[in-house]
């Protein structure tokens, strides 16, 4: 993923030869959708297409067409007279609309995954854990946060599901913000991360259908900022 060039300014997009517009929104969008994540562009600000512009070197076609798909993933909304302005965390969303809606795409994904976890879908699930706990052994919270979307992303991928993937990818720009927001702080969840993934990774396995699920649905619900009921 492209990121901030270190003299906060975003680095221009669209060199090294010609580049589709497809592939220009995606990279905007990488790029705006990075910086949000990780709080360079907090809640509240708003991003001036003219300036966007400038920086990346492209023209408004590709920039309007990023920042529709960063609308339509949560991270950012359009105002009157304003134009396109960083979302504020929506508590209330998060915790009765997004956790509620992951846990059932994941309990979907995690038990059509099964039937597809061979030798080689298990060595890149572990791959990841192993990733994770190194990440988590430096304190890296970041490099934590990606692995364990990552995971998930990859238990999605697996499962076949080509609908239920494509939902879960919408919720994931939030999903990471959510995370980011609530663990920046949080020794517990560097502490807890490998263990967690690494009993999902055996149930996937093994466990019965309903242990699957249940810890599916315990391991989603089970994350600071989110209220145990």
């Amino acid at each position: 993923m492209l990121r901030d060039s270190g003299d906060g300014a975003l680095p221009r997009l669209g060199q090294g030869g010609p580049v589709g517009v497809r592939a220009l929104r995606d990279q905007v969008a990488a790029v705006v959708r990075e910086q949000i994540i990780s709080g360079e562009l907090p809640p509240g600000v708003r991003l001036r297409e003219q300036e966007l512009s400038d920086r990346h070197q492209v023209s408004r076609g590709p920039l309007r067409e990023a920042l529709r798909q960063l609308e339509v993933e949560g991270l950012v909304r359009s105002e009157p007279y304003r134009g396109s302005v960083v979302t504020q965390i929506d508590t209330l969303t998060v915790h009765e609309v997004l956790m509620p809606v992951r846990v059932v795409l994941e309990i979907c994904g995690f038990r059509h995954a099964r039937a597809h976890l061979d030798e080689a879908a298990a060595a890149d699930l572990g791959a990841h854990l192993a990733r994770m706990a190194e990440a988590a052994r430096r304190g890296d919270t970041q490099a934590v946060v990606e692995l364990d979307v990552d995971f998930h992303r990859a238990v999605m991928q697996l499962s076949g599901m080509a609908e239920a993937s494509r939902l879960w990818e919408s919720l994931s720009g939030s999903i990471r913000r959510f995370f980011y927001t609530t663990t920046q702080h949080s020794a517990q969840y560097l502490n807890d991360s490998v263990v967690d993934h690494q009993r999902l990774l055996d149930a996937l396995r093994d466990a019965p259908p309903e242990e699957l699920e249940s810890l599916v649905r315990s391991h989603i619900l089970d994350v600071p900022g989110y209220p145990q009921r």
